[in-house]
């Protein structure tokens, strides 16, 4: 797809038609191993991308596809949509806190790098006391020193270096051996 281009708006309902074929027609994807069966509908989404940028309910459908590339593009494309349209980060965390999307896609975007104000960063860091594991987990990418002070992230990392999970436990004191350096 080496002709996608903003200047060509004409081939967005051609790659539109071509993602739904594949989508319907594509084998599907194992789910217990095995080989994973060729599809475009990466480079499709891609090209359709460098034409006309996805919308964020396009890149939550992306997120959310059975398939490794589609959702490996769609956390890509995510962090650049975050990073140009903050004012999408607040929709973002509801749908992380609601399951929408996947917790792990937080980690993601936060060790990327994206640049958040004040509150975001607030909720994010309201999640290190979630019920849930998972969103626990990815809400430690936040305890950085771009996003947060020294002393928070200590206090942060520290008590959660008491959480009952081994792996909590253990980013945590990553956590602090790094503010050691």
């Amino acid at each position: 797809m080496h002709y996608a281009s903003p200047d060509i708006l004409g081939l967005l309902p051609i790659l539109d038609r071509a993602t739904a074929h594949w989508k319907i027609n594509e084998k599907p994807y194992p789910k217990n191993g095995g080989v994973v069966p060729e599809s475009p509908r990466a480079a499709i989404a891609d090209a359709r991308a460098a034409i006309q940028a996805p919308t964020y309910e396009d890149l939550k459908t992306y997120l959310t596809d059975t398939r490794s590339d589609i959702r490996e593009l769609g956390s890509k494309t995510l962090v650049t949509c975050l990073s140009e349209q903050p004012q999408l980060a607040l929709t973002f965390l509801a749908d992380i806190e609601q399951g929408a999307v996947s917790a792990d896609i937080l980690d993601k975007t936060l060790t990327s790098g994206v640049a958040w104000k004040a509150e975001p960063i607030a909720k994010v860091s309201g999640f290190l006391n979630s019920s849930t594991k998972a969103l626990r987990f990815a809400a430690m990418a936040v305890l950085r020193q771009e996003y947060c002070q020294s002393e928070f992230i200590r206090s942060e990392a520290t008590r959660m270096t008491e959480d009952p999970d081994w792996q909590i436990k253990e980013r945590a004191y990553r956590i602090l051996d790094l503010l050691q350096v």
